[in-house]
């Protein structure tokens, strides 16, 4: 069997393509990115696009349901039917090390009392939380503290996808962004691989440094934990990050707290679809990010079109929902600068999407 080849595949539901990595995988993924592309930006757009491509074994999270033999695994496709695996060609090899000790471990305990193990791969150590069906004993409870204190791992539980209950907590889980230590929840929602939040970083960095705008004012809109954030500090005057959960704009400011900064970057609660930044707000900005969810950012780009700013990076990881926003950018006198394509969700139809625009 090739190093390519992953020998669950067909009927493990992780990945539709085999052969992650290798030239015919590669192919697939452009032409479909290519095609949604195709729908908004002209052929040479498109064609001078960058590719670039993850790694094998490096996604920093995965999921792995828990069977009535207390056996880890991935759902098989378009099923609820768990399939055991041995081998993955996704996860960080860490992550899968600690899911082969997980169901040695779990041998000993009951069977249908765990549902799931999520598995998070921090910048300084591992993170785990367990899905349970009921509440453990105070022995049962013991066990997985030892477990923990010997796999020196962070671990919770939540019942019946409850609140999460600590057990045992190692270390803050930390990502480290542009020599900031940020302090992050085991549910955080981050990039998919440290890779990936590395090369947009980058670019956003490149591109401000390009504009060489003085006293730079920048928007980050969607800006969840403010990741971008820390990564720009000394490259801009003063940023205002928007964000609509609560959850997420209490862990930034904490961050922004610990790591003095708030006299540089400010956090504020808002429903963006919702209740979009207006034109006449947004006009206080010289530059804007924006990052939204899968269902796209119409209300707020609307707004931006409308508003006196020049300069924007657009960041998606649904092709579909973005060539619509930038459809309205690009008939509203927006022009497309640089497209990067970023195989970051690895074995699925997916793919991660920066473009710089201007105007």
């Amino acid at each position: 069997m090739k190093e390519n080849n992953c020998k669950h595949f067909g009927e493990c539901g992780g990945c539709v393509f085999d052969k992650i990595g290798d030239e015919a995988y590669q192919k697939a993924k452009i032409d479909l990115v290519k095609k949604d592309l195709a729908k908004t930006f002209d052929q040479k757009t498109i064609e001078q696009s960058d590719f670039i491509w993850i790694n094998k074994y490096s996604r920093r999270k995965a999921i792995f349901h828990i069977n009535h033999q207390n056996k880890l695994g991935f759902f098989a496709k378009k099923s609820k039917n768990i399939v055991e695996i041995s081998q993955c060609l996704i996860c960080e090899v860490e992550i899968f090390a600690l899911k082969n000790k997980i169901e040695e471990f779990l041998s000993s305990f009951p069977q249908k009392l765990f549902i799931k193990a999520t598995i998070t791969k921090f910048d300084n150590g591992l993170d785990l939380v367990l899905s349970l069906a009921k509440e453990l004993n105070f022995t049962q409870n013991q066990k997985l503290i030892n477990f923990a204190k010997t796999q020196n791992i962070n671990l919770s539980y939540q019942i019946n996808d409850g609140d999460f209950l600590p057990i045992f907590i190692a270390r803050a889980n930390q990502i480290y962004i542009n020599n900031h230590k940020l302090d992050l929840t085991s549910d955080i929602f981050i990039q998919a691989t440290k890779k990936g939040l590395e090369v947009i970083t980058n670019k956003i960095r490149q591109e401000l440094i390009l504009r060489q705008i003085k006293d730079l004012k920048i928007a980050d809109i969607y800006a969840g934990f403010g990741a971008y954030n820390f990564a720009i500090t000394d490259l801009a005057q003063k940023i205002t990050a928007f964000e609509g959960s609560q959850e997420m704009i209490k862990i930034l400011k904490q961050n922004l707290a610990k790591n003095n900064l708030n006299n540089k970057i400010q956090a504020i609660n808002r429903d963006l679809f919702n209740q979009p930044i207006l034109s006449k707000e947004l006009n206080n900005f010289d530059f804007i990010i924006i990052n939204p969810p899968r269902n796209g950012a119409t209300p707020q780009i609307k707004e931006i079109v409308k508003s006196k700013v020049k300069n924007l990076i657009y960041i998606s990881c649904n092709p579909k929902t973005f060539t619509f926003d930038s459809k309205i950018l690009l008939e509203n006198g927006f022009k497309a600068q640089e497209l990067t394509i970023l195989d970051q969700f690895i074995g699925s139809n997916h793919s991660e999407i920066l473009v710089k625009f201007f105007r």
